[in-house]
C-alpha cells in the first residue's frame, strides 16, 4: 500500500494546482505572441507548464511517500541432530549414516513445503547445514539451546525437532533450560535403553606432577555391566612394558570397584601410563576399555634453608608449614655447622642473623655476593648493624634494649600475591610478634604484607616486607613469635591452614626467579583430545623492549620421534602460534629465533589427553528426552516413528505464519524519476517555442 504524506495539509495541494492553473492562464491565454499558435500545440505548452509549477510547488511541501510493506514469515521448523559418537556405540553405524539418514532427509524436505527449516548439529560444538558423521567426542545439549535462543529471538520459531539418546557430558541439564526456547520440542528417542554388556575403564585420578625418585598413588575406578561372575584383566603399561596386573572379580550384573596402585617415578620426563581392561566377549564396545595417564616428572624439589643462631620455636613453625608443600625441601642447620655453599638454595631463612654472638661469618658475605632470595627473621638475638649492612630494604636505627607487642595488619596496596578471604579473616586474631623498638627506614621499593599495630593504634612500621634489587628477592619479618600464630590459627578453626598459606605464599614468592630471559613462550601443559593447541610468545631487545621483526619457528616432535613443523604468526601483543590439534600423546618441542645476531632458543613438553566420555555410559536415556517433550508441548517419537512428526507439527495450532507490517517512508525530492519528468515537460515546451517562435 502507497500513499503520500506531507509536513503540511494536504489541502495545501488545492493551492498547488491553482498556482499552476493561474501560471498557464497569465502566459499562453493573455500572451499576444501566442494567439496565432495551432490549438493542439498550445494545449501541449499550456499542460506542460501547469504540471511543472503544480509539481515543483507541491514539492516545496516537502511531502513524502509512505509505503506499507507487508511480510509473511513461515514458522521455523529447528531440526538438531545430535552428531556425538555415543550413537555409533549404541546404534548400528551403517543404519545411522543410511537409512535413518534418507528418513530424515525425506522428512525435512516434506516440511519445507509449509516450513522454513533449519537444519543443526551439535556435540561439542555448533555447526549448520552438514551432514552428521557422528565423531564429536562430547554432547552439550545446553549450549544448543543457547545458540537456538539467541539466533531466533523474536522470530517465528515453530518447534524444534532434537534427535539424539539423551546422553549429555557437558553443560547443565537441558531439561531446566528446555522451557526457554518458548516452542515445542519433539524428541526422536534414538539408541537403546537395554543395558548391553560393557567393561569400563571409568576414571582415573593421579597427581598432575611427581618427583623423581618418589612413588605416586593411581586410583582407578572399573564398572562392568551385565558381566555378573566373570573376570576382567587390568593392565597398566608403560613404554609397552607392564607395571602393574590385577585380576578383578566381578559380582553384580551393576558393578563397580576402586583400585589403588602404588608406582614409582624413575626418569626425567613427563611419564605416559596406558591403563588398560582386556576386552570380554560380547562386549558392546571396548572404545571405554582404555585410558592414558601423563604425569609430570619434577627433577628438582625447591631447596630451603634455614639457618639461626640458636633453636627457636618459630623455626618448627615455619618448617612444618614449608613442609607441607610436596615442591619444597627443608634443609635446616644452626650457623656454626653449617659448611655448604648457599648457592644450591632457591630461599635461605636467617633467623635471628646476623647475631649479637655472629655477626659476622662467610655465609653472609657468599650470599651478598649471589643472586639467592633471603629472608630475615628479626628477634632478640639480632645485630642490627649487621643487619643494615646485609639488605638494603630497611634500615633499623636507634634501637634499644626493649620490643613492641606489634599485631599484623594487612595492607590493602599490597599486591605481590593474594591471600584467600577466610585467611584475612584470621588474621584479626593472631597474637603480637616482638619487634624491635627503635627507627625504621623502608627502601622506595619496599611491599609491606602486613604494618605494624600497636594496641589500637595502625603505624606505617613494616611488620613483613620485601623488595627486589637487581634480580635479588630480599624479605624481613620484624619480630620473633610466629609459632603463636600457628597456634592461634588452630585455637580458631581447628587447622593451620591461615598460617600455612601465609608462609607458602611467602616461600612461593621469594624462591621463585622472576623470568628475564629475553625470549619467553607460554602455554598449557596439557590439552584435550581436539582441542585447539594455542602459544605465545614473546621476544626483547638489548634495551627490554619488545620487538616482533625476527621470525619464530617451532618443532614439536611426539614420542615416536615424528616431527610437526610450525611458524609462528605476529600481532600487536606479541607472537602466537594456534594449532587446530594433535593426536594423543606427549610431545617435546624447541622454538628458535635470531635477535641481534644472537640465536634464541626455547625448549619445553605438553602432553594431549584422550577424551573418551562419550564411550562411558552407553544407555540411551529416553526418560530425558520425554521429559523434555512433555514440558515444552511437543512428543517423542522413535526413528520408525519419523512420518508422524508432520502430522504432530500440523496439529500445533500455535505453528503458524506470522504477518509483519513495516512502514517506509521516503522523500519525494529524492526519487530520480520525478526529476526526469519535470525535465521532459520543460524539454517540450521549449522546443515547442522554439518551434513557432516564441523566443
Amino acid at each position: 500500500m502507497i500513499s503520500i504524506v506531507t509536513e503540511y495539509s494536504l489541502w495545501l495541494g488545492i493551492l498547488c494546482i491553482a498556482l499552476g492553473v493561474l501560471y498557464s492562464y497569465v502566459l499562453y491565454h493573455k500572451g499576444v505572441k501566442y494567439q496565432g499558435l495551432p490549438k493542439y500545440t498550445k494545449y501541449v505548452m499550456i499542460a506542460a507548464r501547469f504540471l511543472t509549477i503544480t509539481f515543483l510547488s507541491f514539492l516545496l511541501l516537502s511531502p513524502l511517500i509512505k509505503t506499507l510493506l507487508r511480510t509473511v514469515e513461515k514458522p521455523i521448523i529447528v531440526v538438531a541432530q545430535d552428531n556425538s559418537s555415543s550413537l555409533t556405540y549404541q546404534s548400528d553405524s551403517a543404519y545411522l549414516k543410511g537409512k535413518y539418514r534418507q528418513d530424515i532427509n525425506r522428512v525435512i524436505e516434506e516440511l519445507s513445503d509449509k516450513y522454513e527449516v533449519r537444519k543443526y548439529l551439535f556435540g561439542e560444538k555448533i555447526s549448520e547445514n552438514k551432514e552428521p558423521d557422528y565423531t564429536e567426542k562430547a554432547t552439550n545439549i545446553t549450549t544448543l539451546f543457547d545458540e537456538l535462543e539467541d539466533r531466533y529471538v523474536n522470530r517465528n520459531l515453530g518447534a524444534v525437532i532434537l534427535g539424539t539418546d539423551g546422553l549429555y557430558n557437558q553443560g547443565e541439564n537441558p531439561l531446566y533450560k528446555s522451557k526457554s526456547l518458548k516452542c515445542p520440542i519433539y524428541t526422536i528417542a534414538m539408541g537403546d535403553t537395554v543395558v548391553k554388556r560393557d567393561l569400563i575403564l571409568a576414571k582415573i585420578n593421579h597427581n598432575k606432577t611427581v618427583y623423581t625418585g618418589n612413588s605416586y598413588p593411581l586410583e582407578i575406578m572399573v564398572q562392568a555391566k551385565m558381566l555378573r561372575g566373570q573376570n576382567a584383566n587390568l593392565v597398566i603399561e608403560k613404554d609397552d612394558k607392564t607395571v602393574f596386573e590385577q585380576t578383578i572379580n566381578i559380582t553384580s550384573d551393576n558393578f563397580s570397584k576402586n583400585i589403588p596402585v602404588q608406582l614409582k617415578a624413575e626418569g626425567k620426563e613427563t611419564i605416559h601410563l596406558t591403563a588398560k581392561l582386556i576386552p570380554l566377549k560380547e562386549e558392546i564396545t571396548i572404545a571405554n576399555n582404555v585410558q592414558h595417564v601423563f604425569i609430570e616428572v619434577i627433577n628438582n624439589k625447591q631447596k630451603v634453608l634455614i639457618l639461626a643462631d640458636a633453636p627457636h620455636p618459630d623455626i618448627a613453625a615455619l618448617r612444618e608449614s614449608i613442609e607441607k608443600n610436596e615442591n619444597y625441601e627443608v634443609e635446616y642447620s644452626l650457623i656454626n655447622d653449617f659448611h655448604k655453599n648457599t648457592d644450591a638454595y632457591h630461599l635461605v631463612v636467617l633467623h635471628q642473623l646476623p647475631s649479637v654472638s655472629v655477626p659476622n661469618h662467610k655465609i653472609f658475605s657468599d650470599l651478598q655476593k649471589s643472586d639467592v632470595s633471603r629472608l630475615f627473621i628479626v628477634g632478640n638475638n639480632s645485630n642490627f648493624n649487621a643487619l643494615n649492612t646485609m639488605q638494603s630494604l630497611v634500615n633499623i636505627s636507634g634501637v634499644r634494649p626493649k620490643f613492641n607487642e606489634a599485631l599484623p595488619s594487612l595492607n590493602s596496596g599490597f599486591s605481590l600475591f593474594n591471600l584467600i578471604d577466610n585467611t584475612k579473616q584470621i588474621i584479626n586474631s593472631f597474637a603480637p610478634l616482638l619487634t624491635p623498638f627503635g627507627n625504621l627506614k623502608t627502601s622506595a621499593g619496599a611491599a609491606a604484607l602486613f604494618n605494624q599495630q600497636l594496641g589500637t593504634v595502625a603505624t606505617n612500621n613494616p611488620l613483613i616486607a620485601f623488595n627486589e634489587i637487581n634480580n635479588v628477592k630480599t624479605g624481613i619479618i620484624f619480630g620473633e613469635g610466629l609459632w603463636r600464630w600457628r597456634i592461634n590459627n588452630y585455637q580458631k578453626v581447628q587447622n593451620h591452614d591461615a598460617f600455612n598459606e601465609i608462609m607458602g605464599k611467602i616461600v612461593q614468592y621469594m624462591s621463585v626467579k622472576t623470568d628475564k630471559s629475553l625470549f619467553r613462550i607460554s602455554h598449557q601443559n596439557s590439552f584435550n583430545e581436539g582441542e585447539q593447541i594455542n602459544f605465545d610468545a614473546h621476544l626483547y631487545n638489548e634495551s627490554y623492549e619488545e620487538i616482533t621483526e625476527p621470525d619464530i619457528k617451532i618443532d614439536i616432535t611426539n614420542e615416536h620421534g615424528k616431527t610437526f613443523s610450525f611458524q609462528f604468526s605476529k600481532n600487536d601483543n606479541g607472537y602466537y602460534l594456534n594449532i587446530p590439534s594433535l593426536p594423543v600423546g606427549y610431545y617435546k618441542y624447541v622454538a628458535q629465533t635470531q635477535s641481534s645476531s644472537k640465536t634464541h632458543k626455547m625448549q619445553g613438553s605438553f602432553v594431549i589427553k584422550q577424551v573418551n566420555v562419550e564411550a562411558l555410559n552407553t544407555t540411551a536415556n529416553h526418560q530425558l528426552l520425554h521429559n523434555i517433550a512433555q514440558k515444552t508441548g511437543g512428543q517423542m517419537v522413535f526413528p520408525s516413528q519419523l512420518n508422524q512428526l508432520e502430522k504432530l507439527l500440523n496439529e500445533q495450532e500455535n505453528i503458524v505464519p506470522v504477518s509483519y507490517t513495516e512502514e517506509k517512508l521516503q522523500n519525494l525530492i529524492s526519487l530520480r524519476w520525478i526529476f526526469f519528468i519535470l525535465l521532459a515537460f520543460l524539454s517540450v515546451e521549449w522546443f515547442l517555442r522554439k518551434r513557432y517562435g516564441g523566443y
